[in-house]
């Protein structure tokens, strides 16, 4: 299904001073959703000149994903009046909908209050669907054995643990006939000791994840993404 936002799908700016589309004018499919990428000079809901309004802009990957989103279209933090952080790219204010200012909610259920844009007035209804197109960055790093591990998030993010493993990656590694000896998956464990935290750090042995394959050098890897 595809979800009209209006006669153009959907407004959303990302060009202002530093910020560019390449192209200048796009569209993209998320999750059977539909919007338009386009330039314009006018303000937008995470700009405004006029008061002085930026708001946080989110990482962008270095790396190219599974998003159809631009890696040179940013994406940005709103909050609502709970402190909950929704990312989606800037938006036309001229399409969203103010909250309810007393009980800061929206008239419609796919949509989420948020207290920080820069529209008049700043409480506005974000479309939830938007935030398919700013999935955060998956990150993956290896550390050998013996190595000291530090997992660190940025502007007040946490680590989420997606999966992690110890043991041998290849035959490189070890006797061939022994290659059966595997890994094991530590996504649990390190889940439990990092999730939530903005930083983690820990040493890549055995007294802290096992030994899958005894007399072995082994390797750990680790997926993850700050949110």
């Amino acid at each position: 299904m595809i979800i009209v936002l209006t006669a153009l799908i959907a407004c959303i700016i990302l060009s202002t001073e530093g910020q560019t589309t390449e192209p200048p004018n796009y569209v993209c499919n998320e999750h059977d959703n539909s919007v338009e990428f386009t330039t314009s000079s006018s303000n937008h809901s995470a700009w405004d000149l006029t008061s002085n309004c930026f708001l946080q802009e989110y990482q962008k990957c270095s790396h190219t994903n599974n998003s159809c989103r631009s890696l040179s279209t940013p994406c940005f933090d709103y909050l609502t009046v709970n402190n909950t952080i929704y990312r989606t790219p800037a938006i036309l204010c001229s399409i969203l909908v103010p909250c309810d200012n007393i009980t800061y909610t929206c008239a419609s259920t796919t949509s989420v209050c948020v207290v920080n844009s820069c529209c008049s007035p700043r409480t506005v209804c974000l479309p939830l669907f938007l935030t398919n197109f700013c999935t955060p960055c998956q990150l993956t790093y290896s550390f050998y054995e013996g190595q000291t591990v530090n997992l660190a998030c940025a502007n007040s993010m946490t680590l989420n643990i997606l999966n992690a493993f110890f043991g041998v990656l290849s035959c490189v590694n070890c006797a061939c006939g022994y290659c059966h000896c595997g890994n094991m998956n530590v996504t649990s464990t390190i889940g439990s000791r990092c999730a939530g935290l903005a930083s983690c750090s820990f040493t890549a042995d055995r007294f802290t994840l096992g030994d899958p394959c005894y007399g072995y050098h082994k390797v750990f890897q680790v997926t993850f993404v700050c949110s």
